[in-house]
């Protein structure tokens, strides 16, 4: 309706205006049936864009894709959604997804379930907190949070964080919704006691939830494609990337969680080897800082955060230091403990 006024190609400023989204769904709603046989990717699309302008002949289109087991999970979850978002799913067609091989279906119902089956929907989200896998439980803390109520079910699942009887790759959860709600004198209670077993002196513990549970392709966006913070200007990820920062294509087999944790939250810890950073002082004044790509008797080359190499004579430097690590100084001002962990 209203799209960004910046050129996607040219980068240019070319705002065209709002659009007139009921020329859009008029024009949608006399076509979209024709999609019905299209490849499922343009299928859900479609269905997706015309269950978000309310247009009813979007629901055969993502009913067929829900019920297409052979189908790829992602994409029976997120014509779930848009089904309930069209107010078009049927409690039997609803009720299995419930029930469905797929985790990520599954999880997409309990996301959703408070609009279908809101009388069930407290002991369905509370179950799956406690019992389900992963995703399930990650899914139904978040859930339960979101009426802004603490109900018996929320108490019992944060009660068990408190107690250490959640999985680690929950605990980043039940921490968001204690932290929303925690004007509920029970919620306060709660997450003083989780709070009080952190250590004030280890900076890691702060982010000790963000060490397990991530999602890896969500985390694959935010180093590729999250401007903000642009991990991917000074690292490499397989042929992608820059080469001022370590290599990270197997990073996650040669180092453990708590180093590569570290290396976001605390960088100047531990710099890796063959990553040190120097401050150069020359002779005319200018001060040229990079991470130490060479060095020998006579000169030392640096790599700056552009990656330009620059080599400098020793006998015009004036003074040297190490200087801190390249990671940005307000890389946690940039991320969520959500992106941390994925």
């Amino acid at each position: 309706k209203s799209p960004n006024g910046r050129d996607r190609v040219l980068g240019m400023w070319r705002p065209i205006g709002e659009r007139d989204m009921e020329t859009v769904r008029e024009e949608l709603a006399s076509s979209v049936e024709t999609f019905g046989s299209s490849e499922a990717s343009l299928r859900l699309l479609v269905g997706q864009l015309a269950s978000s302008l309310e247009i009813p002949a979007a629901g055969p289109i993502l009913i067929s894709i829900l019920r297409d087991t052979k189908m790829q999970a992602s994409k029976r979850a997120d014509a779930l959604i848009s089904l309930v978002e069209l107010g078009a799913a049927s409690p039997a067609d609803f009720e299995r997804a419930i029930e469905d091989q797929s985790v990520e279906v599954r999880a997409a119902a309990l996301r959703m379930v408070s609009r279908v089956f809101p009388d069930r929907a407290e002991s369905l989200l509370a179950t799956a907190a406690l019992a389900g896998e992963t995703l399930e439980r990650q899914t139904a803390i978040m859930a339960l949070g979101e009426t802004g109520e603490v109900s018996d079910g929320l108490r019992k699942v944060l009660r068990a964080w408190a107690e250490g009887k959640l999985p680690a790759e929950v605990e980043l959860e039940a921490l968001q919704v204690a932290e929303k709600l925690q004007r509920s004198p029970t919620i306060t209670a709660i997450l003083a006691k989780v709070n009080s077993t952190r250590d004030l002196n280890v900076p890691l513990d702060e982010y000790r939830e963000t060490l397990y549970g991530g999602d890896s392709q969500k985390g694959r966006a935010v180093f590729f494609e999250k401007v903000s913070v642009s991990c991917v200007r000074c690292h490499k990820i397989g042929f992608t990337g820059g080469e001022v920062g370590p290599e990270l294509t197997r990073i996650g087999a040669d180092k453990d969680r708590k180093y590569l944790l570290e290396a976001i939250v605390d960088p100047n810890k531990v710099i890796a080897k063959g990553f040190e950073s120097a401050i150069l002082l020359d002779l005319d004044g200018n001060i040229h800082t990079g991470v130490v790509r060479a060095e020998d008797e006579s000169s030392i080359t640096l790599i700056d955060a552009d990656g330009k190499i620059s080599s400098y004579d020793k006998e015009e430097i004036e003074a040297r230091n190490p200087a801190k690590s390249g990671m940005p100084a307000d890389l946690l001002d940039s991320l969520s403990k959500s992106e941390i962990r994925d």
